[in-house]
């Protein structure tokens, strides 16, 4: 009998959802709308597992699933993942980033160690030791949120977007809209390298995730081996309580 499992991550943006057949990924999608979309994609889904950092947006998500006869499992503990936490307040930190982890850590393995960067409306740069032990990270504001800031906090400088952006923007910018390019792109894949050569200088052998919506952009400018996986924060919401390998 094939276990199949729901995992939906509501985050600042948006909720994900993804489909784990005998943990495989079997589909993934957005809910932009939640009373037009959710019945199609849960319809041979019975047990969800949820979690995010939107509150309101996941109580809306939990109440239309189990309106439409579903079960649902909360994951609003850091420490049910699977993960050691090494923090100075377990209880606060982010699900998302716990959950990232814990997908990364189960596809890397005992021994080894990884980082996580999850470029969404923030980017979060976590590490996971070789024993399994989520050390804490990095926080820093998305591309998005960079572009906005120029914006809000000038009189002059245009608002820019994320779809303004490619891995291609070049320095010097030739005119200010490609300068604001170049000094977002810069900042934000100087920080990820930065971070992933601290952690490395703990761990050599690390292994490097990238996930999130920002997560492609980043990987084509950044000149380091790493693995793209879209769908990282709901693999570890599926498989939270698992035993790794």
């Amino acid at each position: 009998m094939k276990s199949i499992v729901g995992a939906a991550d509501s985050g600042n943006s948006c909720t994900k959802w993804a489909e784990f057949r005998n943990g495989l990924l079997a589909d993934y999608g957005t809910w932009p709308d939640l009373d037009a979309n959710i019945n199609g994609v849960a319809s041979n889904i019975r047990h969800w597992k949820l979690a995010g950092v939107h509150p309101e947006r996941l109580l809306a998500v939990k109440k239309a699933l189990e309106s439409h006869g579903k079960t649902c499992e909360v994951l609003s503990n850091p420490t049910s993942f699977g993960l050691n936490l090494d923090l100075e307040h377990p209880d606060k930190v982010g699900v998302d980033r716990v959950a990232a982890a814990w997908g990364a850590w189960l596809r890397t393995g005992k021994g080894r160690g990884c980082v996580v960067v999850d470029a969404g409306t923030a980017v979060t740069i976590d590490y996971v030791d070789e024993s399994g032990t989520f050390r804490g990270g990095a926080i820093l504001p998305g591309l998005d949120l960079m572009l906005k800031s120029l914006a809000d906090g000038t009189r002059l400088l245009p608002r820019l977007f994320p779809t303004d952006v490619s891995s291609q923007s070049s320095w010097p910018g030739r005119s200010t809209r490609k300068a604001i390019v170049a000094g977002a792109l810069a900042a934000q894949t100087g920080a990820v390298m930065a971070l992933i050569s601290l952690a490395r200088n703990k761990n050599p052998d690390i292994q490097v995730f990238l996930t999130g919506g920002g997560g492609e952009l980043i990987g084509k400018a950044i000149s380091t081996q790493f693995e793209f996986v879209p769908t990282l924060v709901l693999e570890g919401i599926a498989k939270a309580g698992e035993i790794a390998p």
